[in-house]
């Protein structure tokens, strides 16, 4: 906008002529974008300014004289709204226009079904814009001439489409008749209509053949046809076909032979037969309503019709009438004049439902105003009967021979007063119709002996005690009774811990009387089943109660709820019983004592009894049985298994020669090896050796002297060779170091000079064996002390072989 401003009007003072300013225009930004509005083209909108950036709106953005250049889309029709436009008809656009899409792909934009990814139908269009039509669509169709519905499988035609003349569906059988095909309904016509492969197959009809020619036919002689043959009939209901007179329309006759074909012979009606009348009362006399003409007399049928009641064998002519309301002898009257049995009946004058005993006549039949009824005790009068209500009045209404009884519907109770304070006593009481003296009609007083005693006043039984009594337990009385309160607000009055404020406690009782039962008491304590009642219960089966169920204590500690030899304090035995519940079985003391608790080694009960002493348990052998077994338990810390010991009294080569061959035995052990016994035998398969590592054989001086010198062996020492017990594998062949106590030096194992007598120390593959050693075996004069550090083959060195005796023994651990 321009504004124009007047500077002023001067007004000459000589002259008085007028003096006019220029005036100056100014130009705005009205829309504050920075631009004025002689170079903004709309300085209504801040969006629109010549630095302004072109968006698609319809307008003129940045003011050059043009609107949505260079930033309008390009839109491809889309006449079939398909969602794919021509490429040869396109609109640009800000957004697109109706009928109009952004993709310009569609290669038929006269078809909906055709479009780039559309499935390819068989209509003769490029469906799917491939540049084929109807590809990989080809089907097998069949040659219908007939037109109905089925072509012959011989004749096919290809293409995607069914033309005129062709189907999906072979089978005709007859393509040049329409009538002929699968589903066609078979005809009686020698075709096979139905194309089945057979020909008037269900359709045929059964016809009967008639030699009689009596129009019906027999059915055991049939034949198949689509038409009548010739001597048939279509029915089989002849019963006899050889004679024409006999047929379902014949008459039956009686000559004893089934005319009409029923099945039954001269049955009723049949021509020429009898009337017979009915006498289903079996008393020779027929009933003449119900007859029957029958050939020869039926069951149950008389020739006479003189019964008046066939359903009772009592009536007939025969019969004598008697007092019954029937024409017993069926002349015609009822219970007439002579009848016998008639009854006494008595006269009703009150008409109140009872006879007067002395007014009577006899009938057989009920006279007006009798009765068989004799007890009225007064029929002038109908309220007096025996059914009439005794009430008080002085008349004998019940004619029970009494006046105004006790028993009078209108009698009252009456109680005896003899206190006279008003006031009944309930134990003494009569009915009457008037007052008794001395009585009155309650019976409130508790104590009849005094006029002092209300009895009003009620109290509640307290059975439990406790000061509260129960509401359905109550007394009147004018004291109080023992055993009752006033108060009735107890909620159980057989536990004196129940009553309203008491404090609730667990014991599964409402305490306080608050209609809850242990609310707020805290933890609840927690049972464990005692099942086999050793005061110790089961873990897994326990319950919450507020006193202590039947069979169920307040710890878990029993490890076997089913043997009341287990719980947490027992005392291990050997019976095979986790007896202490500590998860072993058998361990600790008992381990190894008796067979049935046997240890895996020597070793093992020492481990388990630290201060088991030397002599005989029980280990397991090789096949996991009890072996009996002596252990040396205070030797080279213990624990060792004795497997061989041998003792003598003398040094001679004799004994020498004795010691070798009982050392090369090798005979299995099956008892216990004791150290006291002459010779014990070695073993070599009655043990798992490979549980075993380490071997001591130990020399004593005496009998009863303990190891003193020894020599000792592990699987960890240094075997050279391979040759093991009963193996030989050259004459003096180092196999292995051997640890010599109490010296502390070692000594090789070698082989002997001779096959024969290969016996070396062990070996850790198998088997265990003492070692022996021998050059000469002639003689055994070369036997040497393994021990000591002397050398081991001097000729005759027997030097520790006392004359005293001596024992040599092995032991395994």
């Amino acid at each position: 906008m321009r504004v124009m401003t007047l500077l002023g009007l001067l007004i000459g003072c000589d002259s008085g002529e007028k003096v006019t300013e220029p005036v100056q225009e100014i130009n705005e930004d009205l829309d504050g974008d920075g631009f004025t509005e002689d170079v903004d083209c709309d300085d209504g909108d801040i969006q629109v300014n010549p630095e302004a950036m072109e968006i698609c709106d319809g307008l003129d953005n940045n003011c050059d004289g043009n609107i949505d250049e260079e930033v309008e889309q390009e839109f491809y029709a889309d006449s079939d709204e398909d969602g794919y436009g021509n490429a040869d008809l396109t609109i640009s656009a800000c957004s697109a226009p109706d009928g109009f899409v952004d993709t310009g792909t569609d290669c038929n934009d006269s078809s909906a079904a055709s479009y780039p990814g559309a499935e390819e139908l068989c209509d003769g269009l490029d469906n799917d814009c491939d540049d084929d039509i109807d590809e990989d669509l080809d089907l097998d169709f069949y040659l219908d001439e007939d037109g109905d519905g089925f072509g012959n499988e011989n004749e096919i035609v290809s293409g995607c489409a069914p033309e005129l003349g062709v189907t999906t569906v072979a089978g005709d059988c007859d393509d040049q008749d329409p009538a002929i095909s699968p589903v066609a309904n078979e005809l009686c016509n020698e075709i096979d209509d139905n194309c089945n492969g057979e020909t008037d197959e269900g359709v045929q009809s059964t016809f009967y053949n008639d030699q009689d020619q009596d129009g019906f036919g027999d059915p055991a002689t049939t034949s198949l046809a689509c038409s009548t043959p010739e001597g048939y009939v279509d029915n089989q209901e002849d019963c006899n076909d050889i004679d024409s007179q006999i047929h379902p329309d014949a008459d039956e006759t009686c000559d004893e032979q089934d005319n009409d074909c029923d099945g039954t012979v001269d049955e009723e009606g049949a021509i020429g037969g009898l009337i017979w009348y009915a006498d289903f009362d079996g008393d020779e006399y027929g009933d003449a309503d119900t007859t029957a003409v029958f050939c020869t007399q039926p069951t149950n049928y008389v020739a006479n019709s003189d019964d008046c009641d066939d359903s009772n064998s009592i009536f007939s002519p025969d019969a004598t009438e008697v007092c019954n309301g029937y024409d017993d002898n069926c002349d015609g009257t009822i219970d007439e004049d002579g009848a016998t049995g008639a009854p006494t009946w008595y006269y009703d004058g009150d008409a109140d439902g009872y006879g007067n005993p002395e007014e009577t006549v006899a009938s057989c039949a009920q006279p007006s105003e009798y009765l068989a009824d004799n007890t009225d005790c007064d029929d002038n009068d109908n309220d007096i009967n025996p059914s009439a209500i005794e009430v008080c009045n002085g008349e004998d209404d019940n004619c029970d021979g009494q006046t105004d009884d006790a028993t009078s519907s209108d009698a009252q109770t009456w109680y005896l007063d003899s206190d006279t304070d008003g006031y009944g006593d309930a134990a003494n009481m009569e009915q009457a119709c008037s007052q008794p003296s001395g009585h009155v009609l309650n019976s409130d007083d508790c104590d009849d002996s005094s006029d002092l005693v209300s009895p009003e006043t009620i109290w509640y039984a307290d059975a439990d005690v406790d000061n509260y009594g129960s509401s359905l337990y109550t007394t009147t009385s004018c004291v109080q009774p023992s055993g009752y309160v006033a108060d009735d607000t107890d909620c159980d009055d057989t536990e004196s811990s129940a009553y309203p404020m008491a404090t609730e406690v667990c014991d599964e009782i409402d305490n306080d009387c608050d209609g809850s039962i242990d609310e707020d008491v805290g933890d609840i304590p927690v049972w464990y089943l005692d099942d086999d009642g050793d005061g110790e219960g089961d873990i897994d089966v326990n319950l919450e109660a507020c006193t202590q169920p039947t069979d169920y204590v307040s710890n878990s500690d029993d490890c076997d709820d089913a043997e009341p030899l287990a719980f947490s304090t027992g005392v291990e035995v050997c019976d095979g019983i986790d007896n202490n519940c500590d998860g072993q079985i058998d361990e600790g003391d008992v381990i190894g004592t008796e067979a049935l608790c046997f240890a895996d080694s020597c070793a093992e009960i020492l481990a388990e009894n630290p201060s088991a002493v030397d002599g005989v348990y029980y280990i397991t052998d090789d096949s996991g049985a009890a072996l009996e077994a002596y252990c040396e338990m205070d030797f080279e810390d213990g624990g060792w298994l004795a497997v061989f010991n041998y003792m003598h009294s003398s040094n001679a080569l004799s004994a020498a020669a004795d010691f070798h061959n009982r050392i090369i035995q090798n005979d299995d052990m099956s008892e216990a090896v004791h150290p006291d016994d002459t010779s014990s035998s070695i073993f070599t398969s009655n043990l798992d050796l490979s549980a075993y590592s380490e071997v001591v054989y130990g020399w004593a001086s005496s009998d009863t002297s303990d190891v003193s010198q020894y020599g000792m062996q592990t699987a960890s020492s240094n075997l050279v060779g391979t040759c093991y017990i009963d193996g030989y594998c050259g004459a003096y062949v180092d196999i292995g170091s051997f640890l010599i106590q109490p010296s502390g030096n070692t000594r090789a194992l070698r082989t002997g000079s001779d096959p024969n007598y290969p016996h070396v120390g062990m070996g850790f593959s198998g088997q265990i064996i003492t070692w022996g050693y021998d050059l000469n075996a002639s003689s055994y004069g070369n036997w040497g002390n393994w021990y000591d550090l002397n050398a081991c083959c001097n000729a005759g060195n027997t030097s520790d072989m006392t004359s005293s005796g001596w024992r040599y023994t092995v032991y395994i651990r």
